[in-house]
Parts: C-alpha cells; structure tokens; sequence
C-alpha cells in the first residue's frame, strides 16, 4: 500500500496497557469498529511494521499504522441501531447500579456484547441510550452472546482506564454460575490447564465449588482466575461435564462425546455471569454487583435460595484460596 494512503499513530504515555482495539475506538469513534476489524484480518493494521491483533496491550512510543478513512466510512457516525420500545425498555430495566463513574447491566442471554462478523444487533450499538447527555459509556470487558449476567461499562475513558487497570491486575473476582451435565468429583476445586488462545498455549485456571445436584444436573459456582476466550465453557467441556445449552465443539472432546453430551434440549447457554466485586474507580471503596438469573434457570435455583448459594460459594472459595497456598 502507498505510504500517502497511510494514516501513522504514537502511543502515548496515558496509552500504555490499553488494547488496541479499545484505543482505536477512543480516537475513531466515527467508524464503525466493523471496518478496523476487517482491517485487522487483512493485516492492513501494523503495530511497529508488524501485523497485530485488536486485543494486543499497547506501550508507550509504538507506532500504529493503518489505511487512511475513505470520506464514506469516516463521515458515518457511531452505530445507532434503531430500537424497538420494548428492547429500550428491557436495557433500562437490565440497569442494576449506576452512578457518575459506572453502569452495571445483568446482560440478556442472547444479547451479543459487541459486533462482529454477520453481528450487527450488540449491546455497544444500543450502549447510547444510557449515555444521559454525556459520552456514550465504553464496554469495559464482554460477555459471551449466550451468558447472562452482570456486564460493566464506563462513562468516559479515565474509568474504563482505571477499571481495565484492574481486570488486568486481577484486582476484579467475577463469580458465575453454570448448570452443568453430571456431577463434578471433588464437588470443589481447581482446574488448572493449559488452553490455546490464538495459536498459542495458555495457562488457564478455573476455581469451581458445587452447590447444588439434582436429576444428573449440578449447580457450579466458577470464578476465573485467568481470563482466556471461552474459558469456563472449554474447561467444564474437558471434564466431561458441559454447560446445559452447549453446542460449541471444543479441543479436548471428540465429536462422539459432543454429540452423547451436548444433545440436549435446553435452547438457552445456562450460563449466568452472577457477580463481580471491584474497587470503585472514583471512591476506591469496595463494591459487589449481582445479578439475578435468567427465567430458563430459575428451576434450578430459586430466588428465594440466591443469599445463601452465595454465602455457600464464598466460603468454599475462601477455603481453596487457603488450601492453595
């Protein structure tokens, strides 16, 4: 490509950690993300002369390449789907804390986090209509298209910042819960094996604590310790216990064993992201958000029930951190 068909790029200090993908969507917020992913399959995005990736964490001094904006793509402003009433109003009632740093939402199942190939209907396209006035609040970490459950954002880019600070730092304990095939023997403990994320072999470790079993069926409490694409789906699939709902056919299992355990007739993942506890990004204090779990697992964990499974989970949790050391 002609170097005068090419748009150059430092990273500055204040940019150091931040993804590519996340810089890119606080300098061109005009363009839909769609094309700069294109971009990136076609290795036409360079990160010192070399082909990237959106998620790679930036540093200070980099040079980010990239074609220049056709008048057609840069003069289209940030996508705001049209909206039913009804949609608009399932996202306000989704709202489980706000406040002048941060909205939490519980995440519909179904609902994707963020665009993509043959995925135009996603939670960013819609985040505008929380924006209040003031800057149309930035996704701070995602969710799976098929889980549930609570799903941070940032009001403007100093929070997301922060908040992603500590995603990285592994200062934010998320606890899910899963509806599982089968039981889990020890019905508590850690899984620590390696997945491959994008080529490469990662170390991926999972903490799981069984709180309920019935009809064949357990009710897991996970939290991730590491954080890998499809991590907690990819190892209840290796153990032989998958997700209710699964229909994704992970490394590990053969498609036989795919096809005895994943014929299910559950029509929704029974995936529910159920809590998140963080630093707050301007009091420092520290918060739980929860979340309240979708109607289609509801037959397994009734409402009434919520206060202790969580008080359950925690302290099995607090007994494998001790046993771990």
């Amino acid at each position: 490509m002609k170097t005068d068909t090419m748009q150059h790029h430092l990273v500055t200090t204040s940019e150091e950690g931040l993804r590519l993908d996340r810089w890119f969507r606080r300098h061109f917020r005009d363009v839909p993300y769609s094309h700069f992913a294109n971009l990136c399959r076609r290795a036409l995005v360079r990160l010192d002369g070399t082909k990237t990736q959106g998620s790679i964490r930036l540093k200070s001094g980099q040079r980010i390449s990239m074609p220049v904006f056709s008048p057609d793509v840069s003069a289209k402003p940030r996508s705001r789907l049209s909206m039913s009433s009804g949609l608009k109003k399932q996202l306000h009632d989704a709202v489980i804390h706000q406040d002048e740093a941060i909205i939490a939402l519980n995440k519909p199942c179904g609902l994707a986090t963020q665009g993509g190939s043959k995925v135009t209907r996603h939670l960013d396209a819609y985040a505008w209509i929380f924006a209040d006035g003031g800057e149309v609040p930035r996704l701070v970490h995602r969710l799976d298209q098929g889980t549930s459950g609570v799903l941070l954002l940032a009001r403007n880019a100093s929070v997301a910042a922060h908040l992603a600070q500590q995603l990285r730092n592994r200062n934010i304990i998320k606890t899910y819960w899963a509806l599982c095939h089968g039981a889990f023997m020890p019905p508590q403990g850690i899984i620590d094996k390696p997945l491959d994320d994008k080529n490469k072999v990662k170390q991926a470790t999972t903490s799981y604590v069984t709180l309920k079993v019935c009809d064949d069926v357990s009710l897991m409490a996970l939290r991730p310790v590491s954080g890998r694409k499809h991590q907690l789906r990819r190892h209840c699939a290796v153990l032989g216990h998958p997700i209710l709902g699964e229909t994704r056919l992970f490394e590990g299992v053969s498609r036989s064993k795919h096809r005895r355990l994943w014929h299910t007739p559950h029509k929704h993942l029974h995936l529910h992201a159920r809590s998140m506890t963080l630093h707050h990004p301007v009091s420092g204090d520290i918060m739980t958000l929860r979340a309240e779990p979708p109607a289609h697992m509801m037959g397994w964990c009734q409402p009434e029930a919520y206060v202790a499974l969580d008080e359950q989970a925690e302290g099995h949790f607090a007994n494998l951190a001790l046993c771990s050391r």
